[in-house]
């Protein structure tokens, strides 16, 4: 399994789909998968910017891992967001083995600028300012996480355009 982190609008779901579409890899976006099953209180948090506790999150994780298994390759795509999520799929005792962690990094300008254009319900810039506030205070955590357990960690540049990013990421893959 590739994990693909980054902030929102660092373009890990552009990414992942032309990745997909070469058919070597599956694609599983968490938080398509949350905005399509959560409701009430939960949906509203997201909508606010704000996580979902890992109680709700992790069960779900899992069982989609565990149904789509482990070829072709799953690209996870938003999670781990904490710590103890990270940890967990570091493990890898019910999940697919983490083999690579692809983190794109964007700067904080460009990212907002690329979610108001998609203009989901989601992404307004108070809602932009939550989730990038505690992705900064997150990540260095989760990456830490993996970097214990030596899983290889590969920084993309995600601020550079589309293509540009793509020819990291087959870069970085080969």
């Amino acid at each position: 399994m590739i994990i693909i982190l980054g902030m929102a609008g660092a373009g890990k779901s552009t990414q992942c789909r032309k990745l997909e579409q070469s058919g070597d890899f599956k694609w599983f976006s968490v938080g398509q998968k949350l905005r399509e099953i959560e409701q009430g209180a939960e949906r509203a948090e997201m909508a606010q910017g704000k996580g979902l506790q890992d109680t709700i999150v992790t069960p779900i994780v899992r069982e989609e891992l565990n149904r789509l298994g482990d070829s072709p390759e799953v690209l996870l795509d938003g999670c781990p967001r904490t710590v103890s999520q990270a940890r967990w799929l570091a493990a890898g005792l019910d999940t697919p083995k983490v083999r690579l962690v692809l983190h794109l990094v964007v700067d904080d300008d460009i990212a907002m600028e690329r979610l108001l254009k998609r203009q989901r319900e989601d992404d307004t810039e108070e809602a932009m300012r939550v989730r990038f506030n505690g992705y900064h205070r997150d990540i260095p955590l989760v990456l830490a996480e993996f970097g214990q357990r030596q899983i290889e960690i590969v920084t993309i540049n995600a601020s550079l355009t589309e293509e540009e990013v793509f020819k990291q990421i087959e870069k970085s893959l080969m």
